[in-house]
């Protein structure tokens, strides 16, 4: 019997140096709303969530120095229906004269990659199960139940 109910994500938090900025910024690349800011003790603003991507928030927190240490860590993924859509999230990029990739080739399938105000990766990303997919990205897991770990001593 599963314990667990079921589970959906809720948000995704990523941290940025400048609030200002990237409220601004990621509204605009990914045509989101705010939803709700929260002050800290402090009363000053350092976090706003974002809606637009589902029924997934997209949290932002100004944490400079947790913004600096992930600086090219990949947080966000956003599907796109189709890969022929990803010509046209390259447009309003170059529209909003981000720097991106071409379309090319992900783990599971293909993507625009680029990088917000503070170097996170991000794409727009059309997943597919075998088209574009690279060859050195597939790997097949092991049921838990079949894989036997060894105890240490």
């Amino acid at each position: 019997m599963n314990e667990l109910p079921e589970l959906q994500v809720m948000s995704v938090k990523i941290p940025v140096s400048d609030l200002a900025a990237s409220r601004r910024w990621y509204a605009e690349v990914f045509g989101l709303t705010e939803v709700m800011e929260w002050p800290d003790a402090d009363g000053v603003v350092r976090g706003v969530a974002l809606s637009g991507l589902g029924t997934v928030l997209l949290a932002l927190r100004e944490h400079g120095v947790a913004a600096a240490a992930t600086h090219g860590f990949g947080f966000l993924n956003v599907r796109v229906p189709a890969e022929e859509d990803l010509a046209g999230c390259g447009t309003h990029l170059d529209r909003l004269q981000i720097r991106h990739t071409e379309v090319i080739s992900g783990a599971s399938g293909r993507l625009v990659g680029f990088h917000d105000l503070d170097g996170h990766e991000l794409s727009f990303y059309a997943q597919t199960t075998t088209d574009g997919v690279r060859d050195d990205a597939v790997r097949h897991v092991q049921m838990a139940g079949q894989h036997q770990s060894t105890p240490t001593p």
